[in-house]
């Protein structure tokens, strides 16, 4: 496993990873990995929409 999704990072590293990775789609794919994210694990989605409102 890639260590920018290793289980074993804190939450705020793996929400910089997650903020860096976003920053880097346009908005109609970053609405589209909303989208999949949200389908895949609504928990940790809901956890993210808490954690980073702003790249929701």
């Amino acid at each position: 496993m890639p260590a920018m999704f290793s289980k074993n990072r804190s939450s705020p590293e793996m929400g910089n990873t997650i903020k860096e990775l976003l920053s880097t789609l346009t908005i109609d794919e970053r609405c589209g990995v909303m989208q999949t994210f949200e389908g895949q694990d609504p928990q940790k989605f809901a956890q993210l929409v808490s954690n980073a409102p702003q790249w929701t």
